[in-house]
């Protein structure tokens, strides 16, 4: 009996090693995955992403706006797509911004809703979830 006790001892010790052996294999393999992918993104964000140029609008109730994005893509033909169709972009953004009024377009909340619009306008256009991320680099409002 006391044999028994000692090797079902054994082997829970031995279950138990490996289970945190394993865990911790899988903890560390992780952690360098995610900062290879965060490199990644680092190194390619400026080939998937497009800049505008200044775009200056009349807003809906009088004032005028003055912005400019950087939209983050999918990938580089995207990319090139857009930068090909720039003219579509600059409606696109030029319709959305304009029916907006000046209380509308102030503060953060302002922002992400043209940021928001713009994406989700691109995308409508590209078919697809091609554009990730609409950023504001440059805005002027009178």
């Amino acid at each position: 009996m006391n044999l028994f006790r000692r090797s079902i001892l054994i082997m829970v010790a031995i279950a138990a090693i490996a289970v945190i052996s394993l865990s911790a294999w899988n903890y560390l393999k992780n952690t360098g995955s995610r900062n290879e992918v965060k490199a990644q993104t680092a190194e390619n964000w400026v080939e998937r992403t497009v800049e505008t140029e200044p775009i200056t609008t009349n807003l809906l109730e009088g004032g005028w706006i003055k912005v400019q994005f950087a939209i983050e893509t999918d990938s580089p033909k995207i990319k090139q797509t857009l930068e090909n169709t720039s003219f579509q972009t600059q409606s696109i953004i030029l319709k959305i911004v304009a029916q907006l009024k000046r209380e509308q377009l102030g503060g953060q909340a302002g922002l992400q809703l043209v940021e928001e619009a713009v994406r989700d306008k691109l995308n409508e256009t590209l078919g697809g979830q091609r554009v990730l991320r609409v950023y504001t680099t440059d805005r002027l409002i009178q």
